[in-house]
């Protein structure tokens, strides 16, 4: 059985609030502007588009889509609308839900194209997911072997201290042994092949200069 939003978190009034399907604007997905910078994903709550007055209520009720499953959302928490001007708003996060910022999965099949919207005509409809024990800070990391992420995400990763993406101890001697194997090997080689002890390859053996070194040390 499903658990719906409002089984957990009673909003008691709805009609205060936009909420805000944030998705990908052809630059950026806003799952990766809220991990590299809070403060830009604040922009994306003051930017207008255009005219018309979306935001015309005293709150905003924010999720990032989250990309990487089908009809996922993030709550990206609850701002206030403080000032509305003709090319932007002007907002500040509230305390509201501040606990669940990141942690708070929901689940919603929107599809419109309209990313800001009323919020008591989804709120009902809005399914629990996944409440995480931490927020998120991005997929784990599958070695540097096996990367298949996103540059942003990348570029989150590298800016964070993700115990996943540190090398421990013993994978860091396994991968210099295994740099050090190869040149070792050719070392030995080459010193072999110089004192006469190992036939090289054809193309060495045409070498004019190693049949007369060679020759020399056999009279």
């Amino acid at each position: 059985m499903a658990i719906l939003l409002s089984d957990i978190w009673p909003i008691e009034n709805p009609q205060d609030y936009k909420v805000h399907f944030a998705r990908w604007n052809g630059v950026s997905e806003p799952l990766e502007v809220w991990l590299s910078d809070r403060r830009r994903w604040r922009g994306w709550q003051e930017y207008r588009p255009g005219r018309r007055n979306e935001f015309n209520r005293p709150y905003i009720f924010s999720l990032m889509q989250f990309y990487h499953e089908a009809d996922a959302w993030l709550f990206g928490g609850v701002f206030m609308v403080l000032e509305c001007h003709p090319d932007r708003y002007r907002v500040k996060l509230d305390g509201r839900g501040k606990e669940l910022i990141g942690r708070l999965k929901l689940r919603s099949p929107y599809r419109s194209r309209l990313a800001r919207v009323n919020l008591e005509n989804h709120f009902e409809d809005f399914e629990v997911q996944e409440i995480l024990g931490e927020p998120w800070s991005g997929r784990s990391f599958p070695g540097y072997e096996n990367i298949h992420l996103s540059f942003p995400e990348l570029e989150t990763l590298t800016r964070s201290d993700r115990a996943d993406r540190k090398a421990g101890p013993g994978e860091r001697e396994r991968r210099l042994s295994d740099h050090r194997r190869p040149c070792g090997e050719a070392i030995r080689r080459l010193r072999l092949w110089r004192s006469g002890d190992m036939v090289p390859p054809a193309r060495l053996r045409r070498n004019r200069a190693w049949r007369k070194r060679r020759a020399a040390r056999m009279d």
